[in-house]
């Protein structure tokens, strides 16, 4: 847990850096780039937590793998709705 705290931690952080430094993003590009990133880690964590071996020698159930594309792709399209959440 020690070692998937840190790593989480890292990715927590890395979007802000990336957001505020790179493109010095407005307030609301940086809430639709933090949710599409902590979204999109989030369902790649369940991906490699499913199993006890290496998670890239175990392919998830088609079912699985299709319930994370399309979590994925619509988290991707969201921001670019008319939502007032963004």
């Amino acid at each position: 847990m020690l070692t998937f705290g840190l790593v989480s931690s890292l990715f927590d952080y890395l979007p802000f850096g990336v957001l505020i430094v790179i493109p010095h993003a407005s307030p609301e590009q940086f809430r639709a780039g933090w949710f599409v990133e902590s979204v999109i880690s989030a369902s790649l964590i369940t991906l490699m937590i499913r199993t006890n071996g290496p998670f890239y020698q175990n392919k998830p159930d088609t079912s699985l793998r299709i319930a994370t594309l399309t979590v994925d792709a619509l988290t991707l399209a969201f921001p670019y709705t008319r939502s007032p959440l963004f």
